[in-house]
């Protein structure tokens, strides 16, 4: 049983990349116009955010989770290490010069949050 479940979820994560790879493939053909050093069409595509370009080389399935994790990780740090220690400082009265926090909030509802089509449900919709 263990082994058809891992061969199983293996399965899943090679149909999840394959299909994350063909939708890209697409929206850079579509997009096409860049090339690249050796002037061959430079298949790539780069997610603009309010913290900076999230691209590379080679976009991938991988890459989506790993951005998402960032942009999850950096939502936490932002919640406990600026905006929580400012709202207890407001409790306390203390006087101080608050800080502008940028928020990323939307990014991070982008991939899971937005219903009834996040970006995490559109693919797992088509696989």
């Amino acid at each position: 049983y263990d082994k058809a479940v891992a061969k199983r979820n293996s399965l899943a994560g090679y149909l999840y990349l394959r299909l994350f790879n063909e939708v890209l493939m697409c929206a850079n053909a579509s997009l096409a116009g860049d090339k690249d050093k050796k002037g061959e069409l430079a298949l790539t595509l780069d997610l603009v955010d309010g913290y900076g370009i999230k691209g590379g080389d080679l976009n991938n399935f991988a890459s989506l989770c790993v951005n998402y994790s960032n942009e999850r990780l950096h939502q936490l740090f932002i919640q406990h290490v600026l905006t929580q220690p400012q709202e207890l400082y407001l409790q306390e009265g203390l006087d101080w010069d608050p800080i502008r926090i940028p928020d990323n909030r939307g990014t991070v509802m982008l991939f899971t949050d937005i219903q009834p089509a996040c970006l995490m449900d559109c693919i797992e919709e088509e696989c």
